[in-house]
């Protein structure tokens, strides 16, 4: 197949005004030697959080081959970063699945092939998207893997091939999934928790943070790959992943709130990123079958509709920008680093 042209030969940077301002113009389907998926059980194509948007804003930009670009303001450089392809990706072909949009389902494929032609090999024998974004909140630079990004690539994935009745996608579905099997500490995204647990890293650093959405990103498309192939070993990991889930759920919440992550700092996850989590815990529990994530998402959102807990969020962002600041030497943070940390 074609393969996209790098972003030193992008030529044409354009706004997107529209979901779909474009028209299909790659090139046609040229492999003639398609064969029918391996699925072997149906799964929920919804994914709501990506219907519903709340992810954030969409991408701007695009370049010629319609794929998602960041543009340096300074440079004018355009660089690739799959974290925003494979959201973008996720968010058409559920487009596609929802309302029929066929110019989605189109930019859904295109992406998929991208994603594909772009795999490369992160440690031997293990397939990434190294994200050359660094985080120097974290003292993370790059490049590095993130869970939330290949968590959302087996989300995306996975649905093209159901719905294409396609194996070719389903080769690099099996490299990244090892990702998740791989330590922390050997270039991986797993963690073991002390009980013996998983978590699941968007910040591979050594000591633990483990985002709660970027968890839960993780823990959803390694349920629906485990679906997909039935496959025991991915089933393994996963009941791991869930009982550290279990066991960090009460770590986040201070009973008014709760944290984004489990960083020294304990910072305050913002409004919008609870109410991520709780459509996520919702995802999570339809997959499973557990009625307790669906709960404990009906307890968290609770928190964000209250006026007292909204004050209470306030007033702890004001302490909290006064506590670190004063504590950064202690905590081995760079304090101005705080006001572009994730949340």
């Amino acid at each position: 197949m074609k393969k996209d042209q790098d972003s030193a030969k992008t030529s044409s940077i354009f706004p997107a005004t529209d979901p779909h301002p474009f028209v299909n113009n790659w090139g046609p389907e040229t492999r003639h030697d398609k064969q029918p998926s391996t699925a072997r059980n149906a799964f929920s194509l919804e994914y709501p959080l990506y219907r519903q948007q709340l992810i954030g804003q969409l991408p701007k930009q695009f370049d010629q081959s319609q794929i998602p670009v960041e543009i340096d303001a300074e440079t004018g450089t355009a660089s690739y970063h799959a974290d925003d392809i494979v959201k973008y990706g996720l968010h058409q072909i559920i487009c596609f699945i929802e309302n029929g949009d066929i110019p989605a389902r189109y930019q859904a494929l295109h992406i998929a092939e991208w994603l594909i032609n772009h795999l490369s090999e992160w440690r031997k024998h293990i397939f990434a998207w190294p994200s050359e974004k660094p985080q120097p909140f974290y003292k993370l630079s790059a490049p590095r893997v993130s869970a939330k990004t290949h968590g959302l690539a087996l989300s995306l994935l996975l649905r093209v091939a159901y719905i294409e009745n396609d194996a070719w996608y389903e080769e690099t579905i099996k490299k990244i999934v090892r990702l998740f099997f791989l330590p922390v500490e050997e270039g991986g995204l797993v963690r073991q928790l002390g009980s013996g647990s998983l978590a699941f890293e968007e910040f591979p650093t050594p000591d633990q943070t483990v985002p709660l959405s970027s968890h839960l990103y993780s823990l959803i498309g390694l349920s629906e790959y485990a679906n997909y192939f039935d496959d025991n070993d991915v089933k393994t990991i996963l009941r791991g992943g869930l009982r550290g889930l279990r066991e960090l759920m009460p770590v986040y919440d201070n009973g008014k709130w709760l944290l984004f992550d489990l960083h020294a700092s304990k910072r305050c996850a913002s409004l919008q990123g609870i109410r991520n989590v709780c459509v996520l815990l919702k995802i999570l529990s339809n997959h499973t079958e557990d009625k307790q994530y669906a709960e404990m998402a009906q307890k968290w959102y609770a928190y964000t509709n209250t006026f007292a807990n909204k004050r209470f969020y306030l007033l702890q962002r004001i302490w909290e920008a006064i506590r670190l600041r004063f504590s950064a030497k202690k905590l081995h943070i760079d304090a101005k680093y705080l006001k572009v940390a994730p949340r």
